[in-house]
């Protein structure tokens, strides 16, 4: 885990042999998902943690909004806690979309694939399926529609921001502006179409994209671009050695966000103007962009 501080920043490990795979946060209570040993749960702030759910599953995803905690799972299917995650309730199979068929290059076994993004809005569940799709429920997860037109069917996370949902997947960004019932591609301009991770800060987008053939090799080649509510994409970092994970900061300063890179063990700290560098970084950020923040 890592904390901000007075001083700056401090990393703590914490749930020491799990992998995890997700992490989300209400207050002080933070839920992670990990790959074979369901969810976890610590009420300080990361620092205990204890098993509460799911065990044995892989937990692909997480989604909490104020009084439920939503979790995706592989095989494909959403569980809820209306309990602060004492216990848990399967909501309905994606029989419509024909899951049983369903299957992903992501990892072994390729079949069945898995929840791979949650977004949860004032009238519908979205769930994104790696490789299948992104489907939606409006009456509490009793049904699922099919795929969305103009999603990326190849779904790797989903984010909520106001009323509108962001999609990060292969093929780059795509938009809802209604909540996850239609959607728009934003990748025009995008240079690299393999989306990762998605932040949005103010009235800019924040995306993580790789080339497809570099995506999850040793070196990814990877970028952060940005894109304005008027304007095209463009990148506001180096090639980075693998694809980073996107979080907006709330409360620090309107429309930062950070981003982590898990195999390098480093993170950027960013503004809406710029990506500017932070104390555990090396020259990874435009020497452009680095010298724009000294000067300012």
């Amino acid at each position: 885990m890592t904390r901000q501080a007075a001083g700056g920043w401090s990393a703590e490990a914490e749930l020491a042999g799990q992998d995890v795979r997700c992490l989300a946060a209400d207050g002080a209570t933070v839920y992670a998902g990990t790959q074979a040993g369901g969810v976890h749960r610590s009420t300080d702030g990361g620092r205990t943690w204890g098993p509460c759910a799911l065990h044995g599953a892989p937990v692909k995803s997480l989604a909490v909004t104020p009084g439920a905690v939503y979790a995706g799972t592989k095989e494909p299917r959403v569980f809820c806690s209306l309990d602060g995650g004492e216990s848990w309730r399967s909501l309905a199979r994606f029989s419509r979309a024909r899951s049983w068929w369903w299957a992903q290059p992501a990892e072994r076994p390729f079949r069945p694939s898995y929840v791979s993004g949650l977004a949860v809005t004032s009238e519908a569940i979205v769930a994104g399926i790696e490789a299948c799709g992104v489907l939606r429920s409006t009456d509490g997860g009793r049904s699922w529609s099919g795929h969305r037109r103009r999603a990326l069917r190849d779904c790797h996370e989903l984010l909520v921001a106001g009323e509108r949902v962001y999609e990060a997947g292969s093929g780059g960004l795509a938009v809802s502006s209604d909540r996850g019932r239609t959607w728009q591609r934003r990748s025009r301009g995008l240079e690299r179409r393999y989306g990762w991770s998605v932040a949005v800060g103010d009235e800019t987008v924040y995306l993580a994209a790789a080339p497809y053939r570099f995506a999850h090799c040793g070196n990814s080649r990877a970028r952060i671009f940005r894109s304005g509510s008027n304007s095209g994409w463009e990148p506001c970092t180096d090639e980075l050695p693998s694809l980073p994970r996107l979080r907006a900061v709330h409360g620090v300063r309107q429309g930062r966000f950070l981003a982590y890179l898990p195999s390098e063990r480093r993170r950027y700290v960013s503004s809406t103007a710029r990506v500017v560098r932070d104390s555990v970084l090396t020259a990874l950020v435009r020497r452009r962009e680095s010298s724009r923040a000294r000067r300012g």
